[in-house]
């Protein structure tokens, strides 16, 4: 006697749920990203609470969101969340230490807040190193064209 049958059974239901789980997964990570969006225009308005230049500098954050693409897979980087370290780094590269003295503790309340995955704070890091590679590029262009050469 076989159980060929219930092995394929099993098999399709194994198939079923990981597609289910799978867009679970993409579906999150777009509810993710639109919350993060929407937080970016809403701190634009915010004015009670916080310096207006730290609600900014959020927001610019949050904003370099609005060009990350939607995955056809999901991977590990979708499904956990934002390391401290990604964290620390972004503050970094956004020197939000020279914006208040807890624009970084709001910068790390507002990606835990939000959700923010690996691949969201991946995805700033690397807006942020090719904004500021532009603005090396133009300094050194500037530069050069003030001395003449």
């Amino acid at each position: 006697m076989s159980n060929s049958g219930s092995e394929n059974s099993i098999k399709i239901a194994d198939d079923i749920f990981e597609a289910e789980k799978e867009r679970v997964y993409l579906e999150l990570f777009q509810r993710t990203t639109n919350r993060a969006l929407d937080m970016a225009e809403e701190l634009q308005y915010v004015v009670d609470d916080y310096p207006p230049e730290q609600t900014e500098a959020m927001s610019d954050l949050l904003d370099l969101l609005r060009d990350i693409e939607p995955s056809s897979e999901v991977d590990a980087s979708m499904k956990q969340g934002a390391t401290y370290k990604q964290l620390a780094y972004i503050s970094h590269l956004a020197k939000l230490d020279s914006v208040t003295q807890w624009a970084t503790k709001e910068w790390y309340a507002t990606a835990k807040a939000q959700g923010l995955t690996k691949r969201h704070a991946g995805h700033i890091i690397a807006r942020l190193n090719e904004i500021s590679q532009g603005t090396a590029e133009i300094e050194a262009y500037v530069r050069d064209a003030g001395t003449g050469e």
